[in-house]
Protein backbone atom coordinates (compact mmCIF):
# COMPACT_ATOMS: atom_id res chain seq x y z
CA UNK A 1 0.00 0.00 0.00
CA UNK A 2 2.84 2.40 0.43
CA UNK A 3 4.48 1.98 -3.18
CA UNK A 4 0.35 2.99 -4.18
CA UNK A 5 1.12 6.36 -2.23
CA UNK A 6 4.44 7.22 -3.84
CA UNK A 7 3.56 6.66 -7.09
CA UNK A 8 0.25 8.99 -6.78
CA UNK A 9 1.74 12.47 -7.96
CA UNK A 10 -1.02 14.05 -6.18
CA UNK A 11 0.31 13.28 -2.85
CA UNK A 12 4.23 14.23 -3.66
CA UNK A 13 4.89 17.43 -1.66
CA UNK A 14 7.08 19.94 -3.63
CA UNK A 15 9.37 22.29 -1.48
CA UNK A 16 12.77 22.60 -0.17
CA UNK A 17 15.48 19.26 -1.15
CA UNK A 18 11.94 17.63 -3.21
CA UNK A 19 11.82 18.90 -6.16
CA UNK A 20 9.49 18.31 -8.94
CA UNK A 21 9.77 14.73 -10.24
CA UNK A 22 9.72 15.90 -13.76
CA UNK A 23 12.48 17.89 -13.57
CA UNK A 24 14.58 16.02 -11.20
CA UNK A 25 17.88 14.50 -12.88
CA UNK A 26 17.15 11.00 -14.17
CA UNK A 27 19.73 8.40 -13.28
CA UNK A 28 23.66 8.07 -14.94
CA UNK A 29 22.70 11.72 -16.54
CA UNK A 30 25.39 14.36 -15.90
CA UNK A 31 24.12 17.58 -14.28
CA UNK A 32 26.50 19.59 -16.71
CA UNK A 33 26.68 17.60 -19.61
CA UNK A 34 28.52 20.26 -21.86
CA UNK A 35 30.85 21.15 -18.84
CA UNK A 36 34.67 20.29 -18.72
CA UNK A 37 35.23 16.23 -19.98
CA UNK A 38 36.51 13.83 -17.49
CA UNK A 39 40.78 13.50 -18.20
CA UNK A 40 41.22 17.37 -19.92
CA UNK A 41 44.03 18.74 -18.40
CA UNK A 42 44.85 22.57 -17.78
CA UNK A 43 47.74 24.43 -19.42
CA UNK A 44 49.96 24.15 -16.11
CA UNK A 45 49.86 20.72 -15.93
CA UNK A 46 50.58 20.09 -19.23
CA UNK A 47 53.58 22.65 -19.53
CA UNK A 48 55.14 20.96 -16.63
CA UNK A 49 54.42 17.39 -18.10
CA UNK A 50 56.22 18.28 -20.79
CA UNK A 51 59.47 20.08 -19.02
CA UNK A 52 59.63 16.51 -17.11
CA UNK A 53 60.11 14.59 -20.83
CA UNK A 54 63.26 12.53 -20.89
CA UNK A 55 65.88 13.63 -23.82
CA UNK A 56 69.02 12.15 -24.30
CA UNK A 57 71.65 14.57 -24.65
CA UNK A 58 75.73 13.92 -26.22
CA UNK A 59 77.75 15.74 -23.45
CA UNK A 60 81.66 15.53 -23.80
CA UNK A 61 81.16 12.49 -26.72
CA UNK A 62 78.77 10.20 -24.16
CA UNK A 63 74.92 10.47 -23.88
CA UNK A 64 72.69 11.40 -20.96
CA UNK A 65 69.32 11.12 -20.06
CA UNK A 66 68.26 14.23 -18.39
CA UNK A 67 64.07 16.41 -18.55
CA UNK A 68 63.92 19.32 -21.10
CA UNK A 69 63.91 21.98 -18.39
CA UNK A 70 67.80 20.29 -17.32
CA UNK A 71 68.42 20.60 -20.98
CA UNK A 72 66.99 23.68 -22.07
CA UNK A 73 68.79 25.25 -18.64
CA UNK A 74 72.35 23.87 -19.99
CA UNK A 75 71.81 25.67 -23.34
CA UNK A 76 70.34 28.72 -21.64
CA UNK A 77 73.66 28.89 -19.13
CA UNK A 78 76.31 28.04 -22.32
CA UNK A 79 75.05 30.27 -24.57
CA UNK A 80 75.79 33.03 -21.52
CA UNK A 81 79.01 31.61 -21.09
CA UNK A 82 79.56 32.22 -24.87
CA UNK A 83 78.72 35.52 -24.74
CA UNK A 84 75.34 35.53 -25.90
CA UNK A 85 73.98 38.99 -24.18
CA UNK A 86 70.49 37.97 -24.17
CA UNK A 87 71.11 35.02 -22.70
CA UNK A 88 73.80 36.36 -19.96
CA UNK A 89 70.63 39.47 -18.85
CA UNK A 90 68.51 36.46 -18.67
CA UNK A 91 70.58 34.31 -15.99
CA UNK A 92 71.49 37.55 -14.55
CA UNK A 93 67.87 38.18 -13.64
CA UNK A 94 67.38 34.53 -12.54
CA UNK A 95 70.33 34.19 -10.21
CA UNK A 96 69.83 36.03 -7.23
CA UNK A 97 66.13 33.94 -7.25
CA UNK A 98 67.39 31.11 -7.19
CA UNK A 99 70.61 30.94 -4.92
CA UNK A 100 67.77 32.55 -2.56
CA UNK A 101 65.66 29.32 -2.88
CA UNK A 102 68.74 27.24 -2.60
CA UNK A 103 70.00 28.76 0.45
CA UNK A 104 66.23 29.03 1.96
CA UNK A 105 66.77 33.00 3.26
CA UNK A 106 65.14 35.94 1.87
CA UNK A 107 68.91 37.28 1.22
CA UNK A 108 71.29 36.52 -1.94
CA UNK A 109 75.50 36.10 -2.50
CA UNK A 110 74.63 38.96 -4.83
CA UNK A 111 73.73 41.64 -1.94
CA UNK A 112 76.98 42.61 -0.32
CA UNK A 113 79.01 45.57 -2.16
CA UNK A 114 81.63 43.23 -3.40
CA UNK A 115 79.24 41.22 -5.42
CA UNK A 116 77.71 44.43 -6.09
CA UNK A 117 81.05 45.82 -7.68
CA UNK A 118 81.61 42.65 -9.69
CA UNK A 119 78.45 42.15 -11.20
CA UNK A 120 78.36 46.21 -12.05
CA UNK A 121 81.83 45.74 -14.35
CA UNK A 122 80.49 43.18 -16.32
CA UNK A 123 77.51 44.78 -16.89
CA UNK A 124 79.59 47.74 -17.92
CA UNK A 125 81.49 45.08 -20.44
CA UNK A 126 78.51 44.04 -22.16
CA UNK A 127 76.75 47.76 -21.71
CA UNK A 128 74.14 46.87 -20.29
CA UNK A 129 72.23 48.99 -17.82
CA UNK A 130 72.40 47.92 -14.32
CA UNK A 131 69.13 48.60 -13.37
CA UNK A 132 67.23 46.47 -16.01
CA UNK A 133 69.04 43.87 -15.04
CA UNK A 134 68.91 43.44 -11.64
CA UNK A 135 66.23 44.78 -9.38
CA UNK A 136 67.41 43.22 -6.04
CA UNK A 137 67.31 44.19 -2.47
CA UNK A 138 70.47 44.46 -0.48
CA UNK A 139 69.64 44.00 3.34
CA UNK A 140 72.50 44.13 5.58
CA UNK A 141 73.11 41.27 7.29
CA UNK A 142 74.96 41.06 10.95
CA UNK A 143 77.92 39.82 9.18
CA UNK A 144 78.71 42.63 7.02
CA UNK A 145 77.87 45.32 9.99
CA UNK A 146 80.27 42.94 12.20
CA UNK A 147 83.39 43.85 9.63
CA UNK A 148 82.75 47.53 9.01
Amino acid sequence: MAKSKQNNPSDYEVGYQKPPKATRFTKGQSGNPSGRPKGVRNWATVFHAALEQIVTINENGRQRNVTKLEAATMQLVNSAAAGDVNAIRLVLQVVPGMEAMVNKIGITSLSNAQDRKVLDEVLKRFQLPATEVIVASTPTSSKENSNE
